[in-house]
């Protein structure tokens, strides 16, 4: 099984999920796992942009961007007035419950078919 398949699964399970028991669980599993995210026998470094990134690094990137989200950062000024305008006509679409919308099944569908599974 496709990795990305086997976690659109997960997901669609725990989205299902009702049971506090079971998603504390899970969180548990997770937490545990936090610490050890590389897969035995694959390299622990990561391809962004133009080099390679160790494990460590990516975390460390990732705590940065939190801790600003945490402190409030400024998200406005990341967009121009032309991508708010266009972001606020297509949410003003989507409440009127136009536009083209999928369901998880479709969603999945369509990965298996960019993945090849």
């Amino acid at each position: 099984m496709h990795l990305a398949h086997l976690k659109l699964q997960l997901v669609q399970q725990i989205i299902d999920t009702d049971d506090p028991a079971v998603l504390d669980k899970i969180r548990q599993i997770l937490d545990e796992a936090e610490g050890n995210m590389v897969a035995e026998g694959e390299a622990p470094y990561f391809k962004l942009e133009d080099r390679m990134y160790s494990a460590d690094e990516v975390r460390a990137m990732l705590e940065e961007v939190l801790s600003r989200a945490e402190e409030g950062e400024d998200y406005e000024s990341h967009f121009t007035k032309e991508e708010w305008d266009e972001m606020d006509r297509e949410q003003e679409q989507a409440q009127r419950g136009e536009g083209t919308f999928y369901s998880i099944e479709e969603v999945d569908e369509h990965l298996k078919k960019i993945l090849g599974k």
